[in-house]
């Protein structure tokens, strides 16, 4: 999932700077991970390689559209938004707003929503954040209160699940986690508690 992101933001942001050979190289490169990821079915929903998974799937999809291989770009994109619609965001939605696996599992998880999440708001006209607001049990909000309750005094989140020491600190992933869900909810809930940050 991490490449497929760093590979997205390349052809995104990089575009003026690429030429023909290497826009063409660097798309199929995004082709062959996302027909990978794509044929990976039968993963647990309830396992964080479904997230990483499918927002690899979205993010091939919104880097590709409009280029030479925007038909796939289509099939990414349509494949991705029935995925997390009618598989991911139920069982998200069902876990409420906590994550069973443990904090080992729960910012990968939620790191794959996020690159999803605001990728998707941003590059077309559905804003997921209000989507999920209204079908899938306000995830967003849920999880900015999720990590504030989770939170120790010590800066080190609460253990549960399948965890390690390394994985509990605030310092890994908890700010650009909560900064983009606060940025597509608007929830000023972060800054609320001095000791959050």
């Amino acid at each position: 999932g991490h490449t497929m992101l760093v590979l997205a933001v390349v052809r995104d942001w990089c575009d003026g700077a690429l030429d023909t050979a290497q826009k063409s190289a660097h798309e199929q490169r995004i082709v062959e991970y996302a027909d990978y990821y794509v044929a990976a079915q039968g993963l647990d929903v309830f396992h964080d390689d479904m997230q990483n998974v499918w927002s690899a799937v979205a993010l091939a999809g919104l880097a590709l559209a409009g280029t030479a291989q925007d038909a796939k770009a289509q099939s990414y994109l349509t494949a991705a938004d029935q995925q997390w619609k009618q598989v991911i965001f139920p069982a998200m939605a069902h876990e409420g707003d906590w994550w069973h696996e443990g904090f080992v599992y729960v910012q990968p998880v939620l790191g794959s929503l996020a690159w999803y999440a605001l990728a998707w708001t941003t590059a077309t006209d559905e804003d997921i954040f209000a989507w999920a607001e209204s079908n899938a049990k306000d995830l967003f909000n849920g999880y900015i209160a999720f990590h504030a309750y989770a939170l120790r005094p010590d800066s080190h989140y609460v253990y549960f699940g399948d965890t390690a020491t390394p994985k509990q600190s605030v310092e890994l992933f908890s700010r650009y986690l909560i900064d983009i869900f606060t940025t597509g909810t608007g929830s000023p809930m972060p800054w609320c508690s001095p000791r959050t940050w």
